[in-house]
């Protein structure tokens, strides 16, 4: 059984859980991504078979990527060739372009699921003029990808109900919870909080005015608060420059590109809150639950997330952490001031955290993806 994860830059987190349950559960597992020539540091489940295909392109560079694409596309085509697979596995939509070409012209038994983690912006956000055409073109030209697919893998419900369930057949349907694993990090242990609370971004680093709000709102509390950005992303030189320009260093600390498996447990060692908060005029902002949300509650840390989402209501529901307006700093401020006023706020979301953790990793759903692999299979 050969299965091949295909990802249009360093595989994700997410993919790296996939591949090892592939590998656990004895298939003969290939990745084949494009390497963009970022080099984030990654390290892949053991018996992998990895094939890298090297067209730099940098951050923000659209029309180059698209340029490359039909290179990518026969350097790719030739490695599924060889390989012979019976799943392929994509994410994104233009790796399901490639992985329809490949069923279409080589081989129309080959099954092909489709994953997404993030609804991207310009499928659910609407736009004027061109952009509007664009996206219409999109929307229509994913929609005819999806017909040659044989299951789909959300993160969200939330992207099933508002989008994808409007033209696909539910049984193709699966949700897996952007959860992190037990066995990394199951004995976690969180820090006291001694001196200042240190709040946490964690991940890829964008939606950068909601960034800036934050360190605005602790620079007025900076006795009391601290900030910690671990990662990258294309808003990360500029988050940088905002940083210097402000005179914002001495509250503020940036670790830049890590290895998750390697690092992802010391980064949530250093900090007390996990801070989620999104720009909202983005409609996938509105539906999106991430991985954040969930690496809090194993981590039973609290989490800030932004108001009027589909992650506030979890987050409140289960009482695990606080929402803010996206927009308002104002209101960022007065919530660090109700949390400097009563600290002990922190350990009663954390204690709900703890409550719901065990059933908040990904081996809860596992069992369900290997089994869907598997009649895939029998087909």
């Amino acid at each position: 059984m050969n299965i091949v994860f295909m990802f249009p830059n360093e595989p994700n987190p997410r993919f790296m859980k996939r591949m090892k349950l592939t590998c656990q559960n004895g298939f003969r597992t290939y990745l084949i991504y494009w390497n963009r020539g970022v080099n984030t540091p990654f390290t892949l489940p053991e018996n992998v078979n990895s094939f890298s295909i090297n067209l730099k392109v940098r951050l923000g560079e659209r029309k180059k990527k698209f340029f490359l694409l039909p290179l990518f596309l026969f350097k790719s085509l030739h490695k599924l060739i060889q390989i012979k697979p019976d799943i392929i596995h994509v994410g994104l939509i233009d790796m399901l372009f490639v992985a329809i070409i490949y069923k279409s012209f080589f081989n129309k038994n080959v099954k092909i699921v489709y994953e997404i983690g993030d609804l991207p912006k310009f499928i659910i956000n609407k736009y004027s003029g061109f952009k509007e055409l664009l996206r219409k073109f999109i929307i229509s030209f994913e929609k005819k990808l999806t017909k040659g697919i044989d299951l789909l893998i959300l993160t969200s419900p939330y992207f099933w109900s508002e989008y994808y369930g409007k033209f696909m057949s539910k049984d193709k349907y699966l949700y897996i919870a952007n959860a992190p694993t037990k066995e990394l990090f199951g004995n976690f242990q969180k820090k006291e909080i001694k001196g200042k609370i240190v709040i946490g971004y964690v991940g890829f680093l964008r939606y950068k005015k909601q960034i800036f709000n934050l360190i605005e709102a602790i620079r007025g509390y900076k006795d009391d608060f601290e900030l910690f950005i671990g990662g990258e992303g294309p808003d990360a030189e500029e988050i940088r420059q905002y940083i210097i320009d402000t005179k914002a260093t001495d509250f503020i600390k940036m670790s830049g590109a890590y290895n998750y498996n390697e690092d992802i447990l010391g980064i949530y060692a250093k900090i007390d809150i996990v801070y989620s908060v999104y720009d909202t005029t983005f409609e996938n902002v509105k539906l999106a639950l991430p991985n954040k949300l969930y690496e809090a509650i194993v981590c039973e840390l609290p989490i800030i997330v932004a108001k009027n989402t589909q992650l506030e209501k979890f987050v409140l529901d289960h009482k695990i952490g606080f929402s803010v307006d996206d927009k308002d700093m104002g209101d960022l401020s007065a919530l660090l001031e109700v949390i400097k006023r009563d600290p002990l706020v922190l350990m009663e979301k954390s204690e709900k955290c703890s409550e719901i953790k065990h059933s908040n990793y990904v081996e809860e759903y596992n069992d369900k993806l290997l089994i869907r692999y598997e009649s895939l299979l029998k087909v």
